[in-house]
């Protein structure tokens, strides 16, 4: 029952991630978190026509933010066209997509989603004549609000971003390995865009900047004006990225053992624990764990798991995590108590929440441990919460049915321990 229940969860988390994808106007798109707000009222239009009468606007509370094909968070706008002429066939040209109209009884509508930092040209055509044209402008923000978005995906590498002080700017980035392994460094793709400056080159947004140490990029810019100014880019990196990572914790722990119908109750006890992780990418790794408690009884609980990522939900802020794995057991009642060892197999999840709360770089995830066997009973299960140093709470219990129990759980401190490799 256990094991199904783990399956029916891990099923209904993957058709919660697969409604986050959906399609609306031009392709697949996934909607992000609105982090800065953005005030419509910046954004204009001009509409070029010598035959018809059109009217057009955004619409109010449409703002939305999605992440493109080159997964950056920009915002959209709903823009509504309506051309008052329902007796002629027409048709829109927008983003390399032919758009056909509705027809009411005294015009032709559509609405679109408008990329707001790169929505190019609408052209509006009667058979293969162009008859119209809506151009878009963007100006500095009136009300002066934030405006950089530096994506969650940049944070942990202090990404800074200076010289467009009054303008929209959005920052996306992802990290690559490059090297011989084991002596791999880091190479940042940063993505950004912007609303009214473009490289000198003119060529149109999103551009890229590759980053692979801590030294600045300095991009020249120009706004519509023929203005130039510069834009200094700087990330901090490590001059390597290591594979393995490892921290330890101890904290005081609620321990019980029984053996045979004679039982030591709750009581504080030490507890010492080990953390480590093999990255092989992104989203898969090999991980391990080692919890020990220890006052007169002695409970030792190892785990080695393969981890991926099944799915991201929530702007990728949060991702679950099947664990599939092994996990050994020594287990000694008293001081002097015979010593027993078992091997186990229960399977389990892990769930991640990166930046809860508005706390940048910070993670609170948890998960646990669930068996299919007749033979024993065995929980695990964890919260866990913290930025490099973390907090723990933590709650194990262990039946052979043949007389043989035991249970812990406690709080405890985790600190990072060594990387290499």
């Amino acid at each position: 029952m256990k094991l199904l229940a783990l399956i029916i969860f891990f099923n209904v988390i993957n058709c919660f991630a697969a409604q986050d994808r959906f399609s609306l106007s031009f392709g697949p798109v996934r909607v992000g978190e609105s982090r800065i707000p953005i005030n419509i009222e910046d954004f204009s239009h001009i509409v070029k026509s010598s035959k018809y009468k059109i009217q057009a606007k955004f619409e109010k509370n449409s703002v939305q933010w999605i992440r493109n094909e080159h997964n950056l968070l920009t915002p959209r706008a709903r823009f509504s066209i309506k051309i008052f002429h329902p007796d002629k066939k027409l048709l829109i040209q927008y983003l390399g997509r032919t758009i056909t109209l509705q027809k009411s009884e005294h015009y032709l509508k559509t609405d679109i989603y408008v990329p707001l930092f790169t929505p190019s040209t609408i052209n509006i055509f009667e058979q293969s004549k162009n008859v119209a044209q809506i151009t878009f402008h963007s100006r500095p923000p009136i009300d002066k609000t934030e405006t950089k978005l530096i994506d969650y995906s940049c944070i942990r590498y202090k990404l800074n971003f200076e010289g467009i002080e009054n303008d929209y700017v959005s920052v996306g980035c992802h990290m690559e390995r490059i090297g011989k392994l084991g002596k791999e460094t880091p190479r940042l793709e940063v993505t950004w865009t912007t609303t009214n400056y473009k490289t000198v080159d003119g060529a149109e947004p999103p551009y890229m900047t590759v980053l692979t140490s801590s030294e600045p990029s300095i991009i020249p810019v120009i706004d519509p004006h023929g203005n130039k100014k510069d834009i200094t880019l700087t990330a901090n990196l490590p001059k390597r990225i290591h594979r393995v990572n490892t921290a330890w914790g101890f904290g005081p722990y609620l321990f019980r053992s029984q053996r045979l119908g004679q039982t030591r109750d709750y009581d504080w006890a030490p507890s010492a624990m080990f953390y480590g992780k093999f990255e092989f990418d992104n989203t898969t790794s090999l991980r391990f764990f080692d919890a020990a408690v220890l006052r007169d009884s002695l409970f030792n609980n190892f785990g080695l798991y393969f981890a991926y990522e099944l799915a991201e939900v929530f702007d990728k802020r949060i991702s679950i995590i099947p664990l599939l794995g092994i996990q050994g057991l020594t287990f000694r009642y008293g001081p002097k108590g015979e010593v027993k060892t078992d091997l186990i197999y229960p399977q389990g999840f892990e769930f991640s929440f990166r930046h809860p709360f508005g706390l940048k770089n910070y993670v609170l995830g948890g998960g646990m441990f669930l068996d299919a066997s007749s033979v024993y009973d065995y929980s695990n299960a964890w919260i866990r919460f913290g930025k490099g140093i973390f907090w723990e709470l933590n709650y194990i219990s262990w039946d052979d049915k043949a007389g043989d129990k035991t249970a812990m759980y406690g709080i405890s401190v985790g600190l990072p321990l060594v990387s290499f490799f």
